[in-house]
This record gives C-alpha cells, structure tokens and sequence, in this order.
C-alpha cells in the first residue's frame, strides 16, 4: 500500500495541466474524440476529430473505451481533461495491485514488491499513467489479463476464465498490440497440457471470446474509413498498412533506431538499476514458469522489430516490457538478497561499505537528476500560446467555425480541441499559391486566418516574411490580433471593415 500511495501522489501531481506538454497530438486527439462521444449522445460507432477542414470528421480508432469513461464523466461533472486524466490514473493504480499479484504468481513477496516498485515508478509509466491517452487502461487490461489467467489456470473457475477473457478481449480493442499477451498466456496453457491443449473447449471458447471483437472492430474500422475520403492513408490504425509504408526491415540497419530504443527502454522505461537489475533477472530466473518469461521476451523482442520500429519516434510503444521486466528485476533483488554471506562479508570490510555508501548516494542523485530532466523536457509547454488564441477564437464566433491554422511544427491537434473549431493545415510558401489557397480555403468554408508560434518554430515569422502573402492578408480582411507570438484574421464575406 505504501508503494502504491507513493504512486498515486507522483500521479496526482499537477494532474489539471493542459494538453500541451509532450505527445500533446495524441492526447488531444483521445480528449477530443471524448469531448464529441459526451455531444454525440455516446455513439461509440462514429467517433470523430474536428482538424480535417470542412467535414464531419468522422473515424474509427481503438475501441474508446477509456475516451468511452471520460465522456460519461462529463454527464456529472462537465467537460474537462482533468477527468480523462483521473480516469487513467484510476487504471493505473489498477494495475499496480494486478501487477504485485501476476509478480507474486512467479516471486516470493519480497521480490514482487520490488516488482511492483519497479513498475509503478517507472518514469515512462508515471507519464503515461496521467496522460489523456489509452495506454494506462491497455496496461491495466494487459497485465490483468495474464494474471487471471494465470490464477485460473491453477484454481479453475467459472469467475476467474470469464474475467481472464474479459481483460483480453478490452486489452486488444485498446490496442491491437496488446495482442502480445496471447504469448505467455498460451505458452503457459501449453505447459500444463501440452498438446492435448489443442482438443479443450475452454481453449477454443477463450480464444474466440478473447479474439473476436478486435477482429471485427478492426474489420469495422478499416471498412468505415476507407469510405471517408478526407482520412489521410495509414491515419487510424491501420497496421498492416503502417507497416508496409514504413517496411518491416528498414530500420533495422539504422543505428538511430537501436540507440533511441535502447535509450528509452534504459532511461526512461526501467532507469539504469532497473535495466540492470533485468538483465540480471534475465540470466538468473529458475523455476518450470520462466520458461513463460523467456518465450515472453522472444515475443518482445520480435514486437520491437516489427511494430516499434514502424512508430519509434512514439515511446509509448515500450510500454509493453515493463510488466516482464519487473518480474525479472524481482528475481534479480532475490537473488541478491540470498546472498547472505556474501553481503556479511562485505558489510565486514569498512572501506567497501563506504565504497558502497557513496556509490548509493551518487545513484540517488543521478536519478533525481534524471527524473527531473526527464519530466522538465516531457512536461515542457509545446504550445505556449494556444490557450491564449483559443480563447479568441472562441469569442469571434460560435464552436465549429472553419480555421485555417498556420503552426510551425506540431500538428493542428491541440488548436482544434481547445479552440473548439475545425481546422485546415496550412504553411504559406509559395506567395502567388498562398494567395489561391486561402481564397480556396475560403470557399470550403473557412472564415478565419490563425498563425500561431511553438515551440518549434514562428507562424506569425512564416506569415509576415511572404510578403504578397501578408500584403494580400492586411489590405482584403481585418486584422482580429496581432503580437509577436500570433495573429487573427477574420476572413469572413464583407471584406476589410
């Protein structure tokens, strides 16, 4: 309990910020399409997003269910991100106690404690357990899944298979690579029947049961979108075609590709002790169960390869180790703590043990170091100045006017859901182009001009250094706002007033 309070305060801090600091695209994407599930009466089967212009902005995703949560969060207490960031670290304190019970079905207590703590203040993990984002409710999903099924298999009842199902089916709706979970559940039913596995009902029924929905919400998806014409291709999580347009084996001749995973998986997912304590974990696992734990990680390492790689840039796609690792940094502090000798002889000699002291103490502030630095760049404001426009924007007309959106470096995501407005991406490059685009946009529907600056570059810059552009701008419509950060331009009929 106390490393699970520990684990909720860390959670709980700051958690009413904005959408703004890291991976701010997919978070606003996630609030948004709860937003408009809470205005859509709770049809889950037309979900939509607002930043594809002039259209309904309709298209299926993962199942929403924790999106589903949040938006029937906002029938009692009104429409705020906050809610969908409770709601995931309600999952996440979930699967700390689902993640010291799957340790325990391996470890004695005291290595699954270390577990448990290994996983509930994984930096990577604290992220994205307050994070608007489904990635705490798959880890919640998965890790249940595999505990219950673990539990079942050894007291078999009709309560713990059905909810083994249950967590399977939700944690691939979640997120279709959640699926890897089917490697250790299978290989442990195989170790236990072998392969007279193959002639049980209950393997047949579970795996249709735990298998089915996303087969057809997949199928439902990509039949959907393929009908929507203003869908980019490979937008919504189609993964077969993910992969295909990106190839399964191009990064694995690219160093940058093993020195980003390897760093994030290092850093930020187990820290360096954690690693360390894996790879030890790794090495010294005993018992008929690891055996599980080693066709797990062959799974994992061949889920790397072919889906990580195809979205590296997106750490999240890491999540998946930790449950395993944990398990194995367990084994590694039982190992350690078995060693009694050993350590009374080194508690024996002072000068080792103050050796040890100031290692302790330079690991300690090493990690405090990088625990700050880490969470200081991922909760840096990408969009200093969104806030601030939407507001403006929102005062200039109803919700759902058409914005052209002219923002250097982060996608129009964040713009959309907090301005409450739909939105075509812009970049004005071609000066005499610019001018026929807008006037285009304009016929589409558009009825204002935003250029914002980011963190990663200066639309009012780009706007105001195309100068046919910028003249056209100021001598045909009114100028709403003008700083050195941003700019309003009401494009509405009627011209300059």
């Amino acid at each position: 309990m106390a490393i699970v309070l520990l684990g909720l305060a860390i959670r709980l801090y700051g958690v009413n910020m904005p959408l703004v600091e890291s991976h701010q695209v997919r978070q606003a994407q996630t609030a948004m399409m709860a937003r408009n599930l809470f205005d859509d009466n709770m049809d889950i089967f037309h979900t939509r997003l607002d930043y594809f212009g002039n259209v309904p902005g309709y298209i299926i995703m993962e199942f929403p269910l924790m999106h589903g949560i949040a938006a029937l969060l906002y029938y009692l207490f009104g429409v705020h991100e906050t809610i969908g960031r409770l709601v995931n670290v309600s999952f996440s304190i979930g699967a700390m106690f689902l993640m010291f019970g799957l340790a325990r079905q391996f470890l004695p207590v005291v290595g699954a404690f270390a577990a448990l703590a290994l996983y509930a203040f994984s930096p990577m993990n604290i992220f994205f357990s307050r994070a608007f984002m489904p990635e705490a409710s798959m880890m919640f999903f998965i890790v249940g899944a595999i505990y219950f099924f673990l539990k079942w298999l050894d007291r078999q009842t009709l309560l713990l298979y059905s909810t083994a199902i249950i967590f399977a089916a939700f944690a691939c709706l979640t997120k279709p690579t959640a699926a890897i979970l089917f490697v250790p559940i299978l290989t442990a039913w195989f170790l236990k029947y072998r392969w007279t596995l193959f002639r049980r009902s209950e393997f047949w029924l579970y795996m249709l049961l735990a298998t089915v929905p996303l087969i057809f919400w997949g199928a439902y998806a990509n039949y959907f979108n393929a009908m929507q014409s203003y869908i980019p291709s490979g937008f919504g999580g189609n993964w077969l075609e993910l992969i295909k347009s990106r190839g399964i084996t191009n990064h694995w001749f690219d160093p940058a590709f093993y020195v980003f995973v390897g760093g994030s998986i290092i850093l930020i997912l187990l820290t360096p002790l954690g690693f360390a304590g894996t790879a030890i974990g790794v090495f010294i696992c005993t018992g008929d169960r690891c055996r599980i734990l080693y066709l797990w990680l062959g799974a994992i390492i061949v889920y790397f390869f072919v889906f990580s790689g195809a979205n590296a840039g997106h750490i999240y796609y890491h999540l998946p180790l930790l449950p395993l690792a944990a398990i194995f940094f367990g084994f590694a502090v039982e190992w350690l703590l078995h060693k009694k000798d050993f350590l009374k002889e080194i508690f024996k000699r002072k000068s080792i043990v103050w050796l040890g002291s100031g290692l302790l103490l330079a690991i300690f502030i090493s990690y405090g170091i990088g625990y700050y630095k880490y969470f200081q760049y991922m909760y840096s404001n990408r969009m200093p100045y969104v806030l601030e426009v939407s507001e403006i924007i929102k005062k200039l007309a109803p919700p759902n006017l058409v914005v052209v959106l002219n923002q250097p470096g982060a996608e129009p995501t964040v713009f959309s859901y907090y301005s409450q407005s739909k939105v075509f991406f812009f970049r004005p490059l071609l000066e005499y182009d610019s001018i026929a685009d807008i006037e285009y946009l304009r016929t589409q529907g558009a009825t204002t001009y935003v250029a914002l600056d980011t963190k990663y570059g200066s639309g009012v810059h780009e706007t105001q250094k195309n100068k046919l552009f910028w003249q056209y701008l100021n001598k045909k419509y009114k100028l709403v706002m003008l700083t050195s950060h941003y700019m309003v331009v009401d494009l509405k009929d009627g011209g300059r007033k």
